[in-house]
C-alpha cells in the first residue's frame, strides 16, 4: 500500500497546487493549457492504443463495452458520485464533478495501474508506481489549474482502486495474464484518447459508458489462450 499512498500523496498535492494557479490564470490561458492537456493526453492513448496487434479485439470490446456501459447508465452513476462527494466535502466549485470524473479516468486507466499495484502487492517492487505518481502529479498540476478542485478528490479514487488491486495481487494475478493486460491497456488508450479530445474541448465524448471495455476485453484475453488462439 505504500506505493499507492504516494501515489495518491502526490496527486493531492500538486492538484492543491494547481487549484491555486487556477484562481490567477485568466481564462484564455485556462482554455489553452485544456487543449494543450487534451492533445498530450490523446498522445498518451494513441501510444497505448497502438501496443497490440490483434485490432478486432480492441474493436469488438469498445463496441460490446459501450452498449453494457450505456444500458447500465454508468456515465449518471459516476455523475452521482462526483456530486455526494461534493455535497459531503461542502464545495462550492461549478466544475468539480467535470473535474473528479475526468481526473479518476486519466489516472486509473491504464497498464501502469495494474502493473504497478501487482508489482508492488507480489513483490514488494514500487518502482512502476513512483514513476505513475511522478507522470500523475504533472497531470493533476494541469487538471487542477483549469478543472479545479474536483481533482483533488481523484486521490481518494486513486487510493481505493490501486490498494485493492495490490491486496488482491495475489488472487488475480494468475487471472491477468500478459495477454489480457495488453488488451486492457490497449482499450485503456482508446478511452484516454476519448478523455483527451474531451478535456481538450474539441469532441465531447462519453468515456465512461465505454468503461466495460475494459472488463470484455480481459475476458477475451483470458479465454483466447484456452481455446488455442492468441
Amino acid at each position: 500500500m505504500l506505493a499507492t499512498l504516494v501515489n495518491a500523496t502526490v496527486v493531492l498535492i500538486c492538484a492543491l497546487l494547481g487549484k491555486t494557479l487556477h484562481q490567477g490564470l485568466s481564462e484564455g490561458l485556462k482554455n489553452l493549457l485544456l487543449q494543450i492537456l487534451g492533445i498530450c493526453v490523446c498522445v498518451i492513448g494513441l501510444r497505448m492504443a497502438l501496443d497490440v496487434s490483434n485490432d478486432l479485439v480492441i474493436v469488438l470490446s469498445i463496441a460490446i463495452g459501450t452498449v453494457i456501459g450505456h444500458a447500465l447508465r454508468l456515465d449518471a452513476h459516476l455523475d452521482h458520485l462526483g456530486e455526494r462527494v461534493q455535497t459531503l466535502a461542502k464545495v462550492e466549485d461549478g466544475r468539480f464533478v467535470e473535474g473528479f470524473v475526468t481526473a479518476s479516468l486519466v489516472f486509473c486507466i491504464g497498464a501502469m495501474s495494474i502493473v504497478g499495484s501487482f508489482e508492488a502487492g507480489l513483490n514488494s517492487n514500487y518502482s512502476v508506481i513512483f514513476t505513475k505518481s511522478v507522470l500523475d502529479g504533472i497531470m493533476a498540476l494541469v487538471l487542477a489549474s483549469t478543472l479545479g478542485i474536483g481533482v483533488a478528490f481523484s486521490a481518494v479514487v486513486i487510493l481505493l482502486y490501486q490498494g485493492a488491486l495490490t491486496l488482491l495481487a495475489g488472487v488475480l494475478s494468475p487471472l491477468l495474464t500478459d495477454l489480457v493486460v495488453d488488451y486492457m491497456s490497449a482499450c485503456g488508450g482508446i478511452m484516454i484518447i476519448g478523455i483527451g479530445l474531451t478535456v481538450g474541448g474539441f469532441k465531447e465524448i462519453n468515456t465512461v459508458n465505454t468503461l466495460p471495455g475494459l472488463v470484455v476485453a480481459a475476458g477475451i484475453g483470458f479465454l483466447m489462450p484456452l481455446a488455442g488462439m492468441s
